[in-house]
């Protein structure tokens, strides 16, 4: 068993803890209010995994607990930036319009070589703020989030390289009414595969959070090609 395989299973076995409910995004100790987050993903738009993805959402929607997230969201993180876009950093997890085209010019350097790779998007797991599918691909994802996390103006978090694991998020939680029920579907469809898929580029997107919305809307500053 590799390290991710691992790190997935060691997520799924504590699936019956209580689950992290998000209640607002904006108001967070950690938004501070600010609204646009700057980080590192694939987006997953081919329809076919999208449509698998909504048949499992909908199972999502029979629980209260659970917040089932719009196709338009779907994504695979590769690496939060941890930083807020803003017109004059005060803070030192805040960048500014500067800063990001000077990120966007060292992720360039740091990502150019890699070379397209296929994904296998599988696997329902339980992320305690979030219910994922698993992104399988043998380690490509995280070569990415370990090149990533060396930029200046990138911070580190405790769920980077080498603990990182890469995902899809499919749901939130906004309550923990049904929550042992939703646990059950869960175990139900734990081995569900939503599709394969060819990585050809990733975004540095601009996460809007919601100031009174239940969901971020990503808004793409930059593509990077992969070879």
């Amino acid at each position: 068993m590799n390290d991710w395989t691992a790190g997935y299973q060691s997520l799924w076995e504590m699936r019956n803890q209580p689950p992290i409910v998000t209640e607002s995004w904006a108001e967070s100790d950690w938004a501070r209010e600010r609204t646009d987050y700057i980080t590192f993903l694939i987006r997953v738009e081919i329809p076919e995994i999208v449509e698998k993805a909504q048949i499992v959402q909908d199972g999502f929607r029979d629980f209260r607990c659970a917040d089932p997230f719009p196709a338009e969201y779907l994504h695979l993180t590769v690496k939060e930036t941890g930083c807020f876009l803003v017109d004059e950093k005060e803070r030192a997890d805040e960048i500014t319009g500067e800063g990001i085209n000077q990120l966007i010019e060292s992720a360039t350097e740091a990502l150019e070589g890699l070379m397209k790779f296929k994904v296998e998007v599988r696997n329902i797991n339980h992320f305690r703020s979030n219910i994922v599918a698993e992104a399988h691909d043998g380690g490509e994802i995280r070569k990415m989030n370990r090149m990533l996390m060396s930029l200046d103006g990138v911070r580190a978090m405790n769920y980077d390289y080498p603990r990182f694991l890469p995902h899809m998020s499919l749901c939130q939680f906004k309550g923990t009414d049904d929550y042992e029920g939703l646990i059950g579907y869960l175990e139900e469809n734990r081995n569900t595969s939503l599709g394969e898929f060819k990585v050809e580029s990733g975004d540095l997107v601009k996460a809007i959070l919601p100031e009174k919305g239940r969901y971020p809307v990503l808004e793409t500053v930059h593509k990077f090609r992969l070879g």
